[in-house]
């Protein structure tokens, strides 16, 4: 995902695709950087957005992950029905959001 694009993939981009929260993309990218897999720039253009690039390190890497990601996908979708996909994801969705509106009072 971070090397495909043609552009430089920033912070929000990556909170929008994962749909989670900034501060845990945050914290994610960081232990990211921290490990050497990826590294951060500041946008000259915008100080208060980031752009993350994969390092040679996360390069190597990533083609692995993402054969495991598609191996899981792949049996996911041999063995569970599209339609059950859809209403399991937007469980999922509905219980993160009150998780998520219960820790905000």
């Amino acid at each position: 995902m971070l090397f495909s694009f043609d552009t430089p993939l920033t912070v929000n981009d990556l909170v929008v695709h994962l749909q989670i929260k900034k501060s845990r993309v945050i914290i994610l990218i960081e232990d990211l950087n921290k490990h050497g897999y990826t590294s951060a720039r500041v946008n000259t253009k915008a100080k208060n957005e980031h752009f993350i690039f994969l390092t040679k390190k996360g390069q190597i890497v990533a083609p692995a992950i993402q054969q495991v990601f598609y191996k899981a996908d792949g049996i996911i979708h041999k063995h569970v029905d599209p339609r059950h996909l859809i209403v399991f994801n937007e469980i999922i969705n509905q219980i993160l959001k009150t998780r998520s509106n219960h820790k905000a009072t």
